[in-house]
């Protein structure tokens, strides 16, 4: 029974790719990260520049050039940008995932339920019929009340 969580949180925790981000981006997540606290996000800036010095290239704006990142989560994570460069590689898969599921699901179930709709038709009609019934003799009562009331 906890043998499929464990092992999914195990395989999410350990997991890697590398992404493309330009360096636009790789700045933006250093400096969200360490905005509070100016030591650090000179010391994570440099850093970042030394892991990727075409970034520190000036004459090429920061969005037009693009670096592979090596993604990764859990205890491997060392740099912000490592887990930004993971989501961007896995978000769209993720996505296709969850809508295949759903689409996969809803099928199967209006699949395996083709009877027990059949029968709530069933009782919805015979609901029908009952307040047909009554709104019928609702009506005739009101018709005989106004009538009565008329005289």
């Amino acid at each position: 029974m906890f043998l499929l969580p464990t092992i999914l949180f195990f395989a999410i925790y350990s997991l890697q790719a590398v992404a493309p981000l330009n360096c636009a981006q790789i700045e933006y997540v250093c400096y969200e990260k360490y905005k509070y606290n100016e030591t650090l996000l000179h010391q994570e800036m440099t850093s970042m520049q030394q892991r990727y010095p075409i970034c520190s290239n000036t004459t090429i704006p920061a969005i037009d050039i693009i670096v592979s990142v090596e993604g990764k989560m859990g205890l491997h994570k060392r740099y912000p940008e490592q887990a930004t460069a993971l989501y961007n590689r896995i978000f769209g898969w993720c996505g296709l995932a969850g809508f295949v599921v759903n689409v996969v699901a809803v099928e199967m179930y209006i699949h395996f339920t083709k009877d027990e709709t059949e029968r709530l038709k069933k009782v919805s009609a015979a609901k029908r019929k009952a307040l047909d019934g009554k709104v019928e003799e609702t009506v005739f009562k009101k018709r005989l009340m106004h009538a009565v009331k008329e005289e």
